[in-house]
């Protein structure tokens, strides 16, 4: 191990990476006696010339990365408090209904939602299309208007069995179905039945056009 190298093999590393521990100063004065270098360097997440600056005896430096890993550790503990805050408080009821085929073959019609309006922006002035600097992007649902589904046979209960999805809101992917254009009518998405996602069981629910931070 070399200048800021890790034990772990890394150039950087965040304390949050360790275990979740409480940080106890006389169990780490324990550890620096006991473990050897690498282990514990690997456990408190410090480099190479950290270790070096604390692993000789001198209280004084002793007492400052007790001091630093203290407030690191009070640090962490308050950002996943916050976290843990933040997910209590979301609405975690899920309205959507994962869609899968079983078996039925079939096409359907989609009248696509209407593009949400950005907050802020009602009353704005109207541009034409050709002249619009952003693209505006299409909603991926919409409300199922036309279907053409074959019934399925049933080996288990020995009976045809029919699916309906007309009036239902769906879910579907950006790049799914072909575009249905009439003059004078919106525009309308042919999908394949294994196109659809999910059935969407709430009305004003809109999809977010943009990039969200993953919750863990």
């Amino acid at each position: 191990m070399k200048g800021d190298a890790l034990a772990s093999g890394q150039r950087s590393a965040t304390f949050a990476v360790a275990p979740q521990l409480k940080f106890n100063e006389g169990q780490m004065r324990d550890d620096l006696t006991k473990l050897p270098a690498e282990a514990f360097m690997l456990k408190y997440m410090i480099t190479q010339r950290e270790y070096d600056l604390i692993n000789h005896g001198d209280e004084e430096k002793v007492n400052a990365f007790a001091e630093d890993m203290k407030a690191k550790a009070e640090f962490y503990e308050r950002g996943l408090s916050a976290d843990e805050a933040q997910a209590a408080s979301l609405q975690r009821d899920c309205f959507l209904t994962p869609f899968t085929t079983q078996g039925y073959i079939g096409r359907v019609i989609v009248d696509r939602d209407e593009p949400a309006t950005p907050k802020g922006e009602r009353g704005r002035l109207l541009i034409p299309k050709a002249l619009r600097k952003e693209k505006t992007l299409l909603p991926t649902t919409g409300y199922v208007i036309k279907e053409t589904i074959e019934p399925r046979f049933n080996d288990l209960t020995g009976k045809w069995e029919q699916l309906t999805l007309l009036g239902k809101r769906i879910l579907f992917s950006p790049m799914s179905g072909t575009a249905i254009c009439f003059k004078n009518y919106p525009t309308w998405i042919q999908l394949e039945l294994s196109e659809i996602m999910a059935i969407v069981n709430k009305e004003d629910a809109d999809v977010e056009d943009q990039i969200l931070e993953p919750m863990i």
